[in-house]
């Protein structure tokens, strides 16, 4: 069970958890490479892998952290509901 302030990167390497990705992108191969556990979904659009996410049909999304930065300032509020983590290793 996923807790509010709970590592991410533990979270993520528990089996199946439902992790979204941006086909055809880099994010694809380093999801499987570094979660292999997880139920990886991926999505032809930003915007739905978000609205799947929001929805808790995805526990969590890999993504560039430019795109999340510009989501959250025009979103303010997700804040409240979502955390974002971001990976100096890639």
């Amino acid at each position: 069970q996923y807790k509010v302030g709970s590592d991410p990167l533990t979270v993520l390497s528990q089996p199946k958890i439902s992790l979204g990705v941006i086909r055809g992108t880099s994010y694809v191969e380093f999801a499987r490479k570094d979660y292999p556990d997880a139920a990886l979904e991926e999505y032809d659009e930003w915007d739905q892998m978000i609205q799947d996410l929001e929805k808790g049909k995805l526990l969590a999304l890999l993504y560039d952290e430019v795109e999340i930065t510009a989501f959250h300032r025009k979103n303010p509020d997700a804040a409240l509901s979502l955390q974002t983590f971001v990976r100096r290793d890639r």
